[in-house]
């Protein structure tokens, strides 16, 4: 009996653990698989300063307040490489100088890659922005702004890496283009230039931007040019002569019939800015002109008939003038159509470069010029840049070309 009673506790014992094997559960939690982000295929990748750079000049380009870049594997420190960045662009990148007024770059880790944010805020807006042009040649640089002035356009901006742009230089060529083109530019605009960075990039490249200013409303500058246009190509057809002498003698015999001449604006020791007196217009159809207007609506009249003809600027005895200079058969000669109005063609047609300095004389003991009557007043004393024009030296004048016609 006492072995018994072991032999039953024991075999009690293992059905209990037996039951309680039975109700044990085994757990399986099935491994958790993270879904990594996917960069944006669309989303640029840079992977060193340079084009982290480029990438950032590019959203300024396309007027974006906001863009994202993608960095796997940098050649550097990324950090750096950031703040430099954000430090060039603002400081010395043409276009984002002209653009911009503030922008800060952002780094945002991403597993295994890094995404870059840059945010914009700009002072000009994305139409301004994709107007900025590029001008890789003076001659395309000309072009532009020709077309600008020719447009009335109130402003304008171009991109380049020509060296020998400046202000001054800019000022320079829209004169020259004014000049050049009476017929196309009707009054010169008031002009600002200015140019991004403040300091040369490194790059070499700048930013010009123009600024124009006018007395008058682009449409009424339009229709002055139909207007004038049209006048010149009626006076230009009525002009008569069996030589281009006698053609540019009738021209301006056409001209000074249309325009009196504005003796009290003339005198004035400042040269007028934005006054019709000064435009083709305002001798071709205004009715009155200084001695700029005169020589801008002689040179469109010239220009219409292709005779060789420029617009010289100087002084007068002493007063801001303009008169023109033509060639004819291989020689040059000044006209000044002004003086040929108001003091007779001996005194304005067909002059030398010493009749213009006052160096020809005649043996009567006065001041006068040697090719004039003795009872024809003595021209005025001109000055100009001689070496910017033509050497004047023919030997026809106003009394040879009327007796060749005569």
């Amino acid at each position: 009996m006492k072995r018994i009673l072991p032999l039953l506790l024991a075999l009690l014992l293992l059905s209990s653990c037996a039951s309680i094997l039975e109700t044990e559960r085994v757990v399986i939690t099935p491994h958790a698989e993270f879904d990594l982000p996917e960069p944006d295929p669309e989303t640029p990748e840079v992977s060193n300063q340079t084009e982290l750079r480029t990438a950032i000049v590019t959203f300024i380009r396309n007027g974006q307040t906001r863009g994202t870049i993608n960095v796997f594997e940098f050649d550097g420190d990324l950090d750096s490489a950031v703040i430099v960045v954000q430090d060039e662009i603002l400081t010395s990148d043409a276009l984002a100088a002209y653009a911009l007024s503030d922008l800060s770059i952002t780094l945002t880790p991403i597993v295994s890659y890094f995404e870059v944010h840059a945010d914009f805020v700009y002072r000009r807006t994305r139409e301004q922005i994709a107007a900025v042009t590029n001008a890789s040649t003076l001659r395309y640089l000309r072009s532009e702004l020709t077309e600008m002035m020719s447009n009335y356009r109130s402003d304008a901006a171009f991109l380049t890496s020509l060296s020998e742009v400046t202000e001054e230089s800019i000022l320079a060529y829209l004169t020259e283009i004014y000049y050049e083109n009476p017929l196309q530019i009707v009054m010169f605009p008031i002009t600002t230039v200015t140019i991004y960075p403040e300091t040369l990039a490194s790059n070499g490249q700048k930013l010009v931007e123009l600024t124009f200013n006018y007395s008058q409303p682009t449409a009424v500058l339009q229709r002055f040019g139909e207007w004038l246009r049209s006048a010149t190509g009626d006076v230009a057809a009525a002009a008569s002569g069996e030589t281009d002498a006698e053609i540019l003698l009738s021209l301006c015999n056409g001209l000074c019939d249309l325009a009196v001449y504005d003796e009290a604006a003339a005198e004035l020791s400042v040269y007028p800015t934005q006054s019709i007196l000064a435009t083709a217009y305002g001798a071709m159809l205004g009715g009155s002109a200084i001695g700029e207007g005169y020589a801008m609506a002689f040179k469109a009249l010239c220009d219409e008939l292709s005779l060789p003809c420029q617009i010289v600027r100087g002084t007068r005895d002493g007063l801001p003038h303009a008169w023109n200079i033509v060639q004819y058969e291989g020689a040059f000669y000044h006209i000044d159509v002004s003086v040929c109005d108001t003091d007779g063609f001996e005194t304005g047609f067909f002059r030398s470069d010493a009749d213009m300095l006052g160096e020809t004389r005649i043996d009567d003991g006065d001041d006068t010029n040697e090719n004039l009557p003795d009872d024809i007043e003595r021209p005025g004393i001109y000055e100009w840049a001689r070496d910017a024009y033509p050497i004047c030296e023919g030997t026809e004048t106003f009394a040879t070309i009327v007796a060749q016609a005569g």
